[in-house]
């Protein structure tokens, strides 16, 4: 018979695990670029709220006559470079290169639209420092011409670059949402913006009534009101990625370990 010596044989307790790494150490390129997509996204909305608030008091001076015109007037120029700061911000984010090595898109149409909103924030600087002053009238025209068209270019190149980022992440609900934007942002450049062009170059007036542009402005702003609103679902979405991408690569840590 055998005989127990009585001293219990227990199993060797496990190693410690190692400290947790903080969790941005553990962040990907990939969800860094995320990230930082998701901010881009935030400042082109935000240039779409300066919009909502220019129509706004346009709309207050002209129906309630508060605040007075001449000072919604007088503002113009500091509210329309703050626009082109938050889009110019926001392209050169937006455009950031892609750090995975496969499947980069050529940077041609990032260069082109990062080139269309430093033209215009440029233009709208030189108006809202009064640079302008001292030119003929027709050279001042010419100008601000210049920045309604580069205004133009920019929304019909961010737009489809975001189109390209949808379908990338391939989410068709980014990709409805970023056509959406595009018509939307289209119709709020052809509500006031081109109006004034055609009136400028072509003598045809189309807002020469108080309903008229009223209409003009209140559907500006409407139109600004779905941009700010697919602008928030990328914001949402870029984060959301950038979320998923560091739970991937703690997991796979762990798992490693």
């Amino acid at each position: 018979m055998r005989i127990s010596s009585g001293i219990s044989q227990q199993p060797p307790a496990p190693p410690p695990l190692p400290p947790r790494v903080l969790d941005y150490v553990e962040q990907t390129p990939h969800g860094l670029w995320m990230r930082a997509l998701s901010a881009g996204a935030t400042f082109a909305a935000g240039a779409a709220l300066v919009e909502i608030v220019w129509d706004v008091l346009v709309l207050a001076a002209r129906v309630r006559g508060y605040p007075e015109f001449a000072v919604v007037r007088a503002w113009q120029p500091m509210l329309l470079l703050s626009q082109a700061a938050l889009q110019w911000v926001a392209a050169w984010i937006l455009t950031t290169d892609d750090p995975s090595p496969r499947d980069r898109p050529p940077r041609l149409f990032a260069g082109a639209l990062r080139l269309s909103v430093t033209v215009l924030f440029l233009l709208l600087s030189a108006d809202a420092l009064r640079l302008y002053e001292g030119m003929t009238w027709q050279s001042r025209s010419s100008l601000r011409t210049a920045a309604q068209l580069a205004d133009l270019v920019a929304t019909l190149l961010f737009w489809p670059y975001l189109l390209r980022m949808a379908l990338r992440l391939s989410s068709p609900d980014l990709a409805v949402r970023a056509g959406v934007g595009l018509v939307a942002s289209v119709v709020s450049w052809g509500c006031v913006s081109g109006p004034r062009l055609l009136a400028r170059w072509a003598g045809i007036s189309l807002l020469d009534d108080r309903y008229s542009l009223n209409l003009a402005y209140g559907t500006d702003a409407l139109c600004s009101t779905l941009v700010v609103l697919m602008l928030l679902r990328f914001t949402f979405r870029f984060r959301d990625e950038a979320s998923v991408k560091a739970m991937t690569n703690d997991e796979t840590r762990i798992t490693n370990e």
